[in-house]
């Protein structure tokens, strides 16, 4: 799994795809940093938003690709839902620019 955080400060899990590989490649990322473990993610979240660990623990935005090779995201509920990317947007540019 690799562990993001973007500019605006969204953080990400992502998963890897159904063959275990990345399903995403870190080197389009622009202005992402990107992690191994959620501990570190957390730990970049918590010092660049004032955040205790118990407010951002558990709370990241899941990535997977789907068994139809669509990306999907999922919230802290666990339900997970298509990714709508707009005509020629990646899903490193998708996570890179998201805000709400």
């Amino acid at each position: 799994m690799l562990y993001i955080v973007n500019a605006s400060g969204y953080y990400f899990k992502v998963l890897p795809d159904p063959q275990g590989q990345p399903s995403i490649d870190c080197a389009q990322l622009n202005n992402c940093s990107v992690f191994e473990n959620p501990e570190q993610m957390y730990a970049t979240v918590c010092a660049r938003q004032n955040l205790d660990l118990d407010e951002v623990e558990g709370f990241e935005i899941g990535v997977r690709l789907g068994a139809d090779r669509r990306y999907e995201t999922s919230e802290s509920r666990g339900l997970w839902f298509p990714v709508e990317l707009a005509e020629g947007q990646t899903i490193e540019q998708y996570i890179a620019s998201f805000t709400l």
